[in-house]
């Protein structure tokens, strides 16, 4: 198989709705890989999987996705993204693909890391008097 390599990166900022919340997120995309058998129709299945981490070289043995994806970009973002604010998360793709039951995974793409925003301080507390 081909060794992946990140070609676009982008952070995504999106509005959560009605709610003023800002969710963060990261969209990753990859050079494509191609099934290694001789043929392509005894590749069963074949796609990539993502694997997330706190810092370089500390991805998850479990990937993100929750089955392969086959297309060439994956976006990790939603309300629980906000726990991330202020630090840095780390992500690998590889390729993947079943030929006549047997599973083979590439090596790991090479690493892309992404830091978050910090959230702005909190405000003083609040004074006041009765009127």
């Amino acid at each position: 198989m081909k060794k992946l390599r990140f070609v676009a990166i982008a952070i995504l900022l999106a509005a959560a709705g009605a709610a003023a919340q800002t969710n963060h997120g990261v969209t990753i995309a990859w050079g494509a890989s191609s099934c290694s058998a001789a043929a392509p129709a005894t590749c069963s299945s074949f796609g990539y999987n993502v694997f997330e981490g706190p810092g370089p070289g500390q991805e998850s043995t479990t990937p993100l996705n929750s089955s392969l994806i086959s297309g060439l970009t994956f976006s990790d973002n939603g309300q629980s993204m906000n726990a991330y604010l202020g630090t840095t998360r780390c992500y690998v793709v590889q390729a993947q693909e079943v030929i006549s039951g047997l599973t083979l995974s590439s090596a790991s793409s090479s690493e892309v890391c992404f830091s978050f925003p910090t959230p702005p301080a909190a405000p003083g507390a609040p004074s006041g008097e009765i009127h």
